[in-house]
């Protein structure tokens, strides 16, 4: 598992890679998303999530709802802020303000934030509070498909993705140019045209990140 710091930087990557891949699929635009330092995902097949950063990069708090999952039974009586008990105080308001307010969802007429799996960070660590296998099982998965080295990310996308040789090149070149607070060149990204069916999309995922892309 990696650490906070690495899973930022990989969420980032991640949403380079995502909107490159919509610029052909913009059908899957809303997959992953960024507003401010809340990074969204979502798999279309009832699993989503949001991971929030503080500003200061000091702490995280991830939430999961897999609505295939049991917990979801628990709800409404159940408060998704319960998932955060072993949580440090800082880290649950973080959860409460930011995180679980993009997981509303109804039950039995009443709408609320519903989650299924919850982690968090302590001392730059990534914390699970429960068992690795229930947490997989429960909506979990995902974080174990990101927070992995910055090589085996690469290679996950670009098979999930289908990226060919020149999209991978472009992916890698934006996240150093983010990395390295570097300007993105217009020339450097021939890919990212006009006429591509998901180019809004792209550009509009791009600057989520805070990515412009000079003329």
């Amino acid at each position: 598992m990696v650490d906070l710091a690495q899973l930022y930087d990989n969420c980032v990557y991640s949403s380079i890679a995502h909107a490159v891949f919509i610029l052909r699929e913009p059908f899957f635009a809303a997959g992953q998303s960024w507003d401010g330092m809340n990074y969204s995902f979502n798999d279309f097949c009832g699993t989503m999530g949001t991971i929030s950063f503080d500003p200061d990069g000091e702490i995280m708090a991830g939430a999961v709802r897999d609505d295939k999952s049991e917990r979801v039974r628990k709800y409404p009586s159940f408060k998704a802020i319960q998932l955060f008990e072993n949580a440090p105080d800082n880290v649950k308001q973080l959860a409460r303000k930011e995180t679980l307010e993009y997981l509303y969802d109804e039950r039995d007429g009443i709408t609320q934030p519903m989650a299924t799996v919850a982690f968090w960070s302590i001392d730059g660590n990534i914390v699970i509070d429960e068992d690795i296998d229930l947490f997989r099982k429960n909506g979990g998965a995902y974080l174990f498909t990101i927070a992995v080295s910055y090589d085996e990310l690469c290679s996950y996308w670009r098979e999930e993705y289908h990226l060919s040789d020149d999209e991978a090149s472009i992916v890698e070149y934006i996240y150093k140019c983010f990395a390295n607070h570097e300007p993105i060149k217009l020339e450097q990204v021939p890919i990212i045209d006009q006429g591509c069916a998901g180019y809004e999309d792209c550009i509009t995922a791009l600057e989520e990140i805070g990515i412009a892309i000079e003329q």
